[in-house]
């Protein structure tokens, strides 16, 4: 009997939608289970849609042999292999019937579900291709929120903490924020109870292995910083014992104070310990030097496990009288260990930190514009730890409403520091005072989205709260929104500037007599108010005006007003953007011909009718007003939505003649989104050539001053052999350069 799939796909290569439709409601469900176990649901999702798109393009490529079924599977593995990076959770309103709309858990996500009527109105409307997007960000924060601190453990064991890399530390020591950077480098960096001599236990370390972080935090913020060195130095100390040399910190006179201003660090060949080898080897790191020892290695027990072996068989081989090629085993197996060694020695900035936490952003709009939201399952796990001799760990651990006025007492003389990677702005690290809210999501004021480059599609931050008393009030002098504002006026006042739904606010309110007189009064006598028609380069100018007039205290109070005037005239105007936006437009024909230069000429001459025809067009108000404000996008943008889409792919002739409005046919969806994923890949690719600018920008290492081996070994391509050339010599660092000194856990000297 043959198969029905067969006849279905050839009805598919002839143009045929129905066989489509139908294919898909037979294989749709085993597809789905099959892509699911290389993808999350939301992945599969959208891997079953492109699936579907190459089937309805690619049908001619299948030659008729074998069960369609198969067919489909190997297209199916071949996209979750590749792994598509869409994170949309995307619903095919063709995979149920018109009367039968589906739960909202059989969708596995949080979503808002059309009923009948609207389903028939958008397969009108979007008969095309006709997908809805289902917004799932409760879902997704659920699974992203993590607290990392002593005692109080993610739930599911996560056991990382945010780390503060090269540009987070460049940034804090670019306002002299040197208390945090200790902070993040050595008091909170993961190891640093290693000074304990105690393991650090998963899910609920023990009480008596931490006595440092609970006798000392469990009672408030404390007085002092760990002592030195750091984390990160005892992990190169140990990765070049491997090798044979020992690098030494003498925390001088006054004992190991991170304020000791005659520490120093020594450098020479190790004893002899470790394993003994039978015959020196070269040194990998240092040519001329001969190694008679290899230490054991923290980690690269493989590697070591290969020196042992090769160790014990030139032993052998030097009884039997052949111990060339077991010699030559020797040297081999030691420069593999300690080239994988080398990696460890470097001297870099970055650690994971205790007493942080992460999770998805949302728009806090109740909050005061120097106030971010933390939910409780961040709050709790970060201040509980600080109440602990107050109240006693039972009384926190379970949540008792003692506890909680206790933590929120705390919260309100305290601040934490937000901060969104990467961080190529001062602003990415702003100090806010917490306050504790429900939910899973860090609440973020709408104006300090720009600090951050931020917004509410999924966007995640990290947290860290400062446990010293020093780091909390340098964090309140040098890191908050206000700090910022002093810092650089002309920057973060267009930071925080209103865009978006309040700036479109504020232009419609002063459209009227009473929203005129309402801004007036909250703009400062002196200064000159923007008047209709508003835009946003017109409000920055504005601001800065006033800022010199009534300081960056009285601008934040400004900012706040204009920023709740803001949200409610939006509201008031009841602005939307319409599903069927251009609808009234009068348009000359399109072009008949797949030429592209003749689309591109009727994209230009359509967005001149949107701009001509706004008036008579009340769907085009909206979209309008905010263009022209400044508050979001430009006429391209909505001549894309209304129609044609335009431009010519990269990956294959014709142009878009249809807009995102009407739908787009099976082949110019094909080709958008194919353009957009070459747009996405060159924005992650100018991300990560700025990472990698911001790093070398950063003047970590200067290689000048030939005193300081470690500031040398950080300006070093290869650390390693810089310090086999130290532990030669026999040099000795006297740590008097600041990035030295907080790599190894010191303060800067003052002055």
């Amino acid at each position: 009997m043959a198969d029905p799939g067969a006849e279905l796909i050839r009805r598919i290569r002839d143009g045929d939608g129905a066989a489509l439709e139908e294919l898909m409601a037979r294989n749709s469900s085993v597809l789905r289970v099959h892509l699911e176990r290389y993808a999350t649901p939301a992945d599969a999702d959208d891997l079953l849609q492109e699936l579907w798109l190459r089937v309805w393009q690619r049908a001619g490529q299948w030659d008729g042999h074998g069960r369609p079924l198969a067919w489909l599977l190997a297209i199916a593995t071949n996209l979750a292999l590749n792994h598509l990076r869409s994170r949309r959770n995307v619903v095919p309103l063709e995979a149920f019937p018109d009367e039968d709309v589906p739960d909202v858990a059989t969708l596995g996500c949080d979503a808002i579900v059309p009923g009948p009527e609207e389903q028939v109105l958008w397969r009108e409307r979007l008969g095309r291709v006709g997908y809805v997007y289902w917004y799932r960000l409760v879902h997704e924060a659920r699974s992203k929120i993590h607290a990392f601190a002593p005692k109080w453990q993610d739930g599911a064991g996560y056991s990382g903490g945010q780390r503060a890399g090269a540009m987070e530390i460049a940034a804090l020591r670019a306002v002299g924020a040197h208390e945090n950077i200790l902070e993040a480098l050595s008091t909170r960096a993961r190891g640093a109870e290693d000074q304990l001599e105690a393991e650090w236990a998963l899910p609920m370390p023990d009480l008596e292995a931490h006595k440092w972080f609970i006798q000392r935090v469990g009672g408030g913020f404390i007085d002092e910083h760990a002592a030195p060195p750091s984390p990160a130095f005892k992990r190169v100390q140990r990765a070049l014992r491997v090798g044979g040399i020992e690098m030494e910190f003498t925390p001088g006179a006054a004992g190991p104070s991170p304020s000791a201003t005659d520490a120093a660090v020594r450098f020479r060949w190790s004893e002899e310990e470790g394993l003994p080898l039978v015959e020196p080897v070269s040194h990998p790191w240092r040519p001329g030097a001969r190694l008679t020892h290899i230490g054991t290695p923290a980690n690269r027990a493989d590697a070591y496990e290969r020196v042992t072996a090769a160790n014990t068989r030139l032993a052998e081989t030097l009884q039997s009288g052949a111990p060339e090629l077991a010699r030559a085993g020797l040297q081999k197996a030691v420069a593999d260990l300690l080239d994988v060694v080398r990696e460890d020695c470097r001297v870099a900035f970055g650690e994971r930190a205790q007493f942080t936490g992460r999770a998805v952003l949302a728009p806090g709009y109740n909050l005061k514009l120097g106030e971010v939201g933390l939910p409780e399952d961040i709050a709790w796990p970060l201040f509980a730890p600080l109440i602990a001799d107050q109240i006693g760990w039972p009384w926190v651990q379970d949540r008792f409403e003692r506890a909680k006025r206790h933590i929120d007492e705390l919260m309100r003389r305290s601040v934490v520091i937000v901060n969104r990677a990467p961080t190529w702005e001062l602003t990415n690290i702003t100090a806010f005072s917490p306050v504790m809210v429900p939910g899973r999501s860090i609440l973020l004021h709408p104006l300090c989205c720009r600090m951050f480059n931020a917004d509410y599609d999924g966007d995640q931050a990290a947290v860290w709260l400062p446990i010293t008393k020093a780091a909390q009030a340098e964090a309140k002098e040098k890191l908050t929104v206000l700090a910022h504002l002093k810092r650089d006026p002309s920057v973060v006042v267009g930071h925080l500037t209103p865009g978006g739904g309040i700036l479109m606010g504020l232009a419609y309110a002063l459209d009227f007599p009473e929203g005129r007189a309402e801004f007036a009064a909250l703009w400062p006598d002196g200064v000159d108010a923007p008047a209709a028609p508003l835009t946003r380069d017109l409000l920055v100018a504005r601001l800065l005006a006033a800022l010199d007039r009534i300081g960056p205290e009285g601008l934040l109070g400004l900012l706040e007003g204009l920023y709740g005037m803001g949200i409610a005239w939006a509201t008031r105007s009841g602005a939307s953007f319409s599903p069927f936006v251009g609808e009234g437009l009068t348009l000359p024909p399109p072009p008949t011909s797949d030429y592209a230069a003749s689309w591109h000429q009727y994209a230009g001459i359509v967005e001149a009718e949107i701009a001509a025809q706004a008036e008579s067009d009340p769907t085009l108000r909206a979209p309008l007003r905010a263009i022209r404000c400044g508050a979001r996008g430009s006429v391209s943008h909505l001549r894309a939505v209304i129609g044609p889409w335009a431009g010519e792919s990269p990956y294959g002739p014709g142009p878009v003649k249809h807009g995102f409005r009407d739908g787009l046919e099976a082949e110019e969806y094909w080709i958008v989104t194919e353009r957009m994923r070459r747009s996405l890949q060159d924005i992650d690719r100018q991300q990560a050539e700025m990472s990698a600018s911001g790093r070398a920008a950063t003047p970590f290492g200067d290689a000048s001053g030939e005193g300081s081996v470690l500031k040398r070994a950080m300006a070093a391509r290869d650390a390693a052999a810089a310090f086999a050339e130290a532990a030669e010599r026999g040099e000795v660092d006297p740590l008097t350069d600041p990035d030295v000194r907080l790599w190894v856990g010191l303060l800067p000297e003052k002055g």
